[in-house]
């Protein structure tokens, strides 16, 4: 069985590895408080070529992070977003960088 992804295809058993690949890193950075990039993208580079795994990582990185900003009072984002601004303008042009 053959899970579509792009214009290809991968198998059953990459998507379950790249699951529970995630998983754990998810539950190292819950044990310290970080390691979820550095967990994930290492083992997925086992699974696959590190370019798709780091492009892959960037996915739940994201989403992550998202969920973090939501948890910011209005003072606090203010002033995230004063420090971070390069990032934040890179994070919310990023589709537009990818077409380019």
């Amino acid at each position: 069985m053959a899970v579509p992804l792009g214009g290809e295809s991968i198998s059953l058993s990459l998507a379950l590895a790249v699951a529970a690949i995630v998983a754990f890193g998810g539950f190292v950075t819950g044990l310290n408080g970080f390691g979820f990039a550095v967990i994930g993208t290492a083992l997925l580079a086992f699974v696959m070529d590190p370019q798709t795994a780091v492009a892959l990582m960037i996915l739940p990185i994201l989403a992550a992070n998202t969920s973090l900003i939501r948890e910011l009072g209005r003072e606090s984002l203010s002033s995230c977003v004063r420090r971070f601004w390069p990032y934040v303008g890179t994070a919310v042009n990023y589709p537009t960088l990818l077409l380019a």
